[in-house]
């Protein structure tokens, strides 16, 4: 009769040498996951409006007056590349008894760009673009210049609506983003000021009643 005898080689930790050697893997394993489950997450794209695009880095206050034509820049940062974008479509609203919508043109983002739509409305514009090749390495960059009138006194707020724009990468996945807005404020230097005719009429108005006054005085 063979008899069979079972060797079970241990570690020097009083363990199977198997059982040792999977434990000291996985300890090499936790070692390169927990510096990166520990490492903050990635930043989110963010969509801001420059209300000013004459001055450096974005501005987001600006004052002009009643009647003057401006334009507002539409900047998309901290994106990663690659793959990066590929096409969006923002909604920008405002106040229209404040200021109308005149135009909007491409930013140049995208070397090829496709337009899909330009929608200028009272109270909103939106703009959509998509990139016919492979999307740039570019990590931000200007989409489109929205150009206004100013119509009357007050304080706009240009705000990119997030539940009706839409960013997405080089394969159509739509990608999670935050803006940031801008405040025009819109001044009458005109305001509360006569205008020269309604003066001198009422500098005449007024020597006539002091005339009929040292009249009246004299009678007396």
């Amino acid at each position: 009769m063979t008899t069979y005898t079972l060797s079970t080689k241990r570690s020097q930790f009083g363990m199977p040498a198997g059982i040792a050697s999977y434990r000291h893997r996985l300890m090499l394993l936790l070692c390169v996951l927990c510096p990166l489950l520990a490492a903050p997450a990635s930043a989110i794209p963010i969509l801001s409006v420059d209300a000013d695009p004459s001055t450096a880095g974005i501005q987001a206050a600006r004052s002009i007056e009643v009647g003057d034509s401006f334009s507002v820049d539409i900047w998309v940062s901290g994106l990663s590349p690659p793959p990066g974008l590929g096409g969006f479509d923002f909604t920008l609203l405002f106040d229209p008894s404040l200021v109308a919508a005149t135009g909007v043109v491409s930013g140049g983002f995208f070397p090829v760009p496709l337009v899909l739509l330009t929608s200028l409305a009272p109270g909103h514009v939106r703009y959509a673009e998509h990139f016919l090749l492979s999307a740039p390495p570019a990590i931000e960059g200007l989409l489109a210049t929205v150009s206004f009138d100013a119509l009357s006194s007050g304080n706009n707020s240009f705000i990119v609506d997030s539940s009706l724009t839409e960013l997405t990468n080089p394969f159509a996945v739509e990608l999670v983003f935050g803006s940031a807005a801008a405040t025009i404020t819109i001044t009458n230097p005109n305001a509360g000021t006569l205008p020269t005719p309604a003066t001198g009429l009422l500098l005449v108005l007024g020597l006539l009643g002091l005339r009929l006054a040292r009249r009246t005085t004299r009678c007396h």
